[in-house]
């Protein structure tokens, strides 16, 4: 399946389910026990595909730049860096002093910067991405600048995306966050909406346009 396609798909299922949702708790009696519990339900789900969504057109990024074969030296300094921050980890405690950071400065950076593009995964194979669980607007806003995607909303919503996260963290924790009504409710949704479409677009105008490159090697 073409990666737009991958994109288009997942955000669709994402909004029908929680409009699935809004609409069971129209249909409960306000100020009831149900009701109350389908709000709530409904913000954590809806916090669950804010996450979900953004972390899977991120991880559907990476890995469409990864087969792209493009090369580190290619790429704008941010994703190069990104891409590397694991081999970084390895080598922070060695010192200029010390013969192995020689070689990694005169043989070893060379290669890795020649070599084709490629990021770190986890054990499940997926891409390492920050902010799994707490994906607070800052952590987005920075993932934007490290893989050059050009996003227009994020930095608006990042007092609501935060309010998201924390109200979303207490339920989870079992704690009495009581959402007011599905009012209070809708205002997170659009926000956490136009978030997500905002991802979307950047992500396909960056690989369209392989703004990921650095200008001297995009094709015209």
């Amino acid at each position: 399946m073409p990666w737009e396609q991958e994109l288009e798909n997942d955000l669709k299922w994402r909004e029908a389910e929680l409009t699935a949702l809004k609409f069971a708790v129209t249909q409960s009696t306000p100020n009831t026990i149900p009701h109350k519990a389908l709000l709530r339900a409904a913000w954590a789900m809806l916090y669950a595909h804010y996450e979900g969504f953004c972390l899977f057109a991120l991880s559907v990024f990476l890995d469409e730049v990864k087969k792209s074969g493009a090369l580190r030296d290619q790429c704008q300094a941010p994703l190069m860096l990104f891409s590397l921050e694991e081999t970084f980890r390895r080598i922070r405690k060695v010192t200029p002093h010390t013969p192995v950071f020689h070689a990694f400065c005169s043989t070893t950076f060379p290669m890795l910067m020649s070599a084709a593009i490629d990021f770190e995964v986890d054990e499940d194979g997926d891409f390492v991405i920050a902010g799994r669980s707490n994906l607070y607007g800052n952590d987005l806003l920075e993932h934007c600048k490290t893989m050059c995607l050009v996003e227009s909303c994020i930095d608006t919503n990042k007092t609501k995306l935060g309010l998201l996260v924390t109200r979303r963290n207490k339920i989870a924790h079992g704690e009495q966050e009581v959402v007011k009504d599905l009012t209070e409710y809708k205002q997170y949704e659009d926000a956490a909406i136009d978030v997500m479409h905002d991802i979307a677009v950047a992500i396909v105008d960056a690989l369209d346009n392989k703004t990921y490159l650095k200008p001297a090697y995009r094709v015209p």
